[in-house]
């Protein structure tokens, strides 16, 4: 390889590198989560307060200790009852009509 290769295949390497940093460093915690129902934004919920989210009166998800988990739920599949959701999730899947 040339110098100038070299020169350049460093330079974009460095640039990486420093932009990797930079987004690492700034990230945050957001400590919420996000419910939708059928692609809209029901609500977002702070992770930080147990709270008990009655969500069109068919389905319920419980915030406790830093997560939020389903309790209740019509999805057909039940899928969305066997985790639970944490830091920046979104609970899209958890609740179809």
């Amino acid at each position: 390889m040339k110098k100038k290769e070299i020169l350049l295949i460093g330079s974009i390497l460095a640039a990486a590198l420093l932009l990797w940093a930079g987004m690492r460093i700034s990230k945050k915690p957001q400590n919420n989560i996000r419910i939708t129902v059928d692609g809209k934004e029901y609500g977002v919920y702070s992770l930080s307060e147990n709270q008990t989210i009655s969500i069109n009166d068919t389905n319920v998800c419980e915030i406790k200790d830093g997560k939020a988990k389903m309790i209740s739920a019509t999805c057909p599949d039940h899928l969305c009852l066997e985790g639970e959701n944490s830091e920046g999730d979104d609970v899209s899947h958890a609740v179809v009509q």
